[in-house]
């Protein structure tokens, strides 16, 4: 059964540009030595941004959706600053498979309307998700 469904997200997305930081991590080596390396850690800005669009997502979410090859993301964007859409895919993406179970290497991305300059209550990402 095809299936086509939308939600809103509130607020400005965050860019892939500014959504790591190196981050400091304890590990143990094999003979039982305490080591720290460091690694690429999401900011927590982004996951909050992201915990928030998951919840969305699962209420919005068709019940039986089982999509079973590609699915359309269709977007618009309306932000309060100029931004670069195809960095703020990876965060909205992780945060739809987060919340549906549904690898997002079968998503088809698609920006279909940007407007910058927006006031910030009013910033918001509209998605429709469609089987192709």
């Amino acid at each position: 059964m095809l299936s086509t469904w939308s939600f809103v997200i509130p607020g400005q997305p965050p860019s892939i540009n500014k959504s790591y930081h190196i981050t400091e991590q304890k590990g143990w080596k094999k003979d039982g030595t305490p080591y720290t390396f460091r690694t690429l850690s999401k900011r927590k800005a982004v996951l909050d941004y992201q915990a928030a669009t998951a919840m969305i997502v699962r209420q919005a979410k068709p019940k039986g959706w089982a999509p079973t090859g590609f699915v359309r993301v269709m977007m618009s964007f309306w932000v309060t600053r100029p931004i670069d859409a195809d960095n703020t895919i990876k965060a909205i993406h992780d945060s739809i498979e987060a919340a549906t179970g549904y690898n997002d290497r079968w998503y088809l991305p698609c920006v279909q309307h940007m407007t910058t300059g927006v006031r910030p209550q009013d910033a918001r990402v509209e998605i429709t998700i469609s089987e192709v």
